[in-house]
């Protein structure tokens, strides 16, 4: 699949501080890369009332995309109590 980030999700990966949560992104980043289509990676789930966007639940963490044809867009990346306020 082709990987595009917007503004909010690279912002919020500069604000990263954590190294290993900093890797844990870009290996799930990899991830995304490497799959075919979103059915072959867990932890997806489909938002409601929004006909493309998506979360990934990683650990306590959320990364909220949109999916485009054959373009995974990272929109935002947030604790899980906080991903909603700002996505999407």
């Amino acid at each position: 699949m082709k990987i595009r980030f917007l503004h909010g999700f690279e912002n919020d990966l500069k604000k990263i501080s954590d190294k290993k949560l900093a890797q844990m992104i870009l290996q799930s980043i990899a991830v995304f890369e490497s799959a075919n289509s979103l059915k072959e990676i867990s932890g997806i789930k489909k938002l409601k009332g929004h006909p493309n966007a998506f979360r990934y639940r990683k650990r306590k963490y959320r990364i909220g995309f949109f999916f485009e044809e054959d373009t995974v867009i990272f929109a935002a990346f947030a604790p899980r109590g906080k991903i909603y306020k700002k996505f999407p």
